[in-house]
């Protein structure tokens, strides 16, 4: 915090900006050293929040599978994990052991973790009247507590009986064995003791659920000797202060939650934001497929450099998957925090984006929470059994992922006159390796593996199509009228051509009969032949007459075996001429660019082999001559083992 601030939200005029990163950074622990390697600049960071568990945790897998993923990735990356439960005991013994087990990578700053402790949530309960409890075998705690706002334990308001012999409280203690954090039933006479800091009680709520909502079920009761569980014991009913609602028809435990959750973000996002170019928000229990890494930086690279966008989405759930321009974080942190008890965050995105684009993309929400409050409805009226299996609402957001392939991208289309909002300004720029180029393709492709997949390269899923005209489509292919083509941005100066086709356990699939063709006339009409196609890779090198406007790939001839194009490189004559080595008359290493090229290498490794044979001759024949020399020493001590 910074010196004049406190450390509670009611103190703060703007707690995101006064807060001090590392006040809430937990690993690298905090220092010179920590604070260094926390700010190094990255490529993307990966936020995720964790909380306990009741039964297994999942954060120590879902790392180590994001670490290896990570490896694989040339440009640097980090994650970050928000441990956003208020237990403090197990805040600080996972803190512990991520540090024991992941000490190298926290060192190195590829792996934060954060935690933003209770008193900087601005967290309440839906304010409440009334609460009755019922299924104890005390039949005297089965009555109606009522509000107390003037009697206060641990910063949470009281509930009493009529009569004054009973009353809900909450207990936080904190002990060297055991921690506790629940509701408890104490007796009136017992107040000054509860009041103290005992929690002295007669019955239990389970531990971390810190509304009441008749929902919570595990509730114990005292028996004399031991805590008893009670099934059917707890929050029976729940009444409102006058005024109040229970927004969406959620629980008070469920929109607790929630707000929580968008709490949780808000630290989480609010902390990120300087740390990389790009943010993904993931949890705690996910698992990554190998190319989970080079997918994404692929479908950036490709899809939205220089583009006008807010929001890539890399899974139809909730909030997972969500990828954001982090210069768009510090706003989205605010957003969430302003509105972080009126609706859950994978709707407030919506709103955010909505606030951001030119144009609105949120007219379906209030149809659509009607929707969600009338399955709810028709599920309570069939029973206990519906209700469960539709779960919580808004789990979720597959209404709004209905396009046929992933990842969707909700971007800004251009402005009309009448709108006053300003369009969003480009994410990025398009990398100078690849021509920019429109891709047409008339080959349909197999399920989601699509063209736009296939250039630029680097995409690991690529193009595949089973579309090679069978016998009722021969005239398409003799006509040239399959084919895969890139419309170029800007006419280029072609320098060279590679084409890879095939995958693993599919290395047939491959264009048997198929030309690579140009025009340098805009519309691609007047077509020319480079090179007749039958290999599965295929490479042009050379020189033109003029600037070329679009590259083709022809199918011409029909064919049993599917197409799987993996990639496409085209290199432009000043991409060609830029990517050679720079020299010593330009004042830079050869290898200034990061790493040799692959002859280089080569080159190296043979020299280097050639002076590990020299070294070692040398040593040889000085061992031989040396035992020449003193043949007489020798038999006196006896020959050492690299003699003998």
């Amino acid at each position: 915090l910074e010196p004049e601030a406190a450390s509670t939200w009611s103190d703060l005029d703007n707690p995101l900006f006064k807060l001090e990163a590392s006040s809430i950074r937990l690993l690298p622990k905090p220092g010179p050293k920590g604070d260094k390697v926390s700010k190094g600049r990255r490529w993307v960071t990966f936020g995720m929040s964790s909380i306990k568990r009741p039964k297994v945790s999942y954060l120590g897998i879902t790392l180590s599978r994001m670490l290896n993923v990570m490896d694989l990735e040339e440009a640097p990356t980090a994650i970050v994990v928000h441990l956003a439960d208020f237990n403090e005991a197990w805040v600080q013994k996972t803190s512990q052991w991520l540090d024991d087990g992941f000490s190298d990578v926290i060192e190195e700053g590829r792996l934060q973790v954060i935690h933003a402790p209770q008193s900087l949530y601005p967290l309440k309960q839906v304010p409440l009247a009334a609460v009755t409890l019922h299924g104890f075998s005390n039949q005297d705690l089965d009555k109606r507590y009522l509000r107390h706002d003037e009697k206060i334990v641990h910063d949470h308001v009281t509930y009493w009986t009529e009569a004054g012999d009973y009353f809900l409280f909450w207990c936080h203690s904190s002990g060297s064995a055991v921690s506790h954090r629940r509701w408890g039933v104490a007796a009136g006479r017992d107040w000054q003791e509860v009041k103290q800091g005992n929690c002295r009680a007669f019955a239990r709520a389970p531990e971390d659920h810190e509304v009441l909502d008749p929902r919570v079920r595990g509730w114990e009761e005292w028996s004399g000797d031991r805590w008893r569980l009670v099934e059917d014991g707890g929050v029976s009913d729940l009444e409102l202060q006058e005024g109040e609602l229970l927004k969406f028809g959620d629980s008070p435990q469920r929109q607790w939650w929630r707000t929580k959750q968008n709490l949780d973000y808000t630290f989480l996002m609010w902390y990120a934001s300087n740390m990389s170019e790009y943010y993904m928000q993931l949890e705690d229990d996910i698992q990554p497929v190998p190319h989970f890494a080079a997918a994404v930086r692929s479908y950036i690279e490709r899809s939205l450099l220089g583009e006008p966008w807010v929001m890539a989405s890399f899974s139809s759930l909730g909030f997972i998957g969500k990828f954001f321009n982090a210069s768009h974080l510090p706003k989205l942190a605010q957003f969430l925090l302003t509105f972080s008890t009126e609706a859950p965050c994978d709707w407030l995105v919506w709103d955010w984006i909505d606030a951001l684009s030119p144009l609105p993309v949120t007219t379906d929400i209030p149809g659509d929470v009607e929707t969600e409050i009338h399955k709810r409805e028709e599920a309570e009226r069939e029973g206990k059994e519906a209700l469960e299996k539709l779960g919580f609402m808004r789990d979720d957001l597959q209404l709004y992922y209905m396009a046929q392939r992933s990842p969707q991208v909700f971007g800004s289309q251009a402005a009309n006159p009448e709108f006053v909002k300003l369009p969003i300004d480009a994410n990025g720029e398009w990398s100078p390796k690849y021509p920019k180029a429109d891709i047409d393709c008339t080959l349909e492709p197999y399920k989601t593996f699509h063209a736009n997949q296939a250039y630029p390269p680097g995409d690991p899923v690529g193009f595949w199509s089973s579309d090679t005209c069978d016998e009722k489509d021969i005239d398409h292919c003799q006509r040239g009228e399959k084919y895969f083509r890139l419309n170029f941005k800007e006419p280029i100066e072609l320098h060279r051509v590679e084409i890879h086709q095939g995958r693993p356990e599919h290395e047939q699939d491959y264009i048997r009969h198929g030309k690579l063709q140009i025009a340098y006339d805009s519309g691609c009409r007047t077509l020319q032949t480079l090179k007749e196609m039958s290999n599965a890779d295929e490479i042009w090198e050379g020189r033109l007459d003029a600037k070329v406007t679009c590259l083709q790939v022809a199918l011409t001839q029909p064919q049993k075996e599917w197409i799987s194009i993996r990639e496409i490189r085209v290199i432009a004559a000043q991409q060609a001429s830029a990517s050679k080595p720079a020299t010593a008359a330009n004042g830079e290493a050869a290898g200034s660019n990061g790493g040799a090229k692959p002859h280089q290498a080569l080159l190296h490794a043979l020299l280097a082999a050639a002076a590990g044979l020299a070294a070692g001759a040398a040593g040889w024949f000085a061992i031989w001559e040396g035992r020449r020399r003193f043949e007489e020493g020798v038999q006196m001590v006896g020959a050492f083992t690299c003699w003998a």
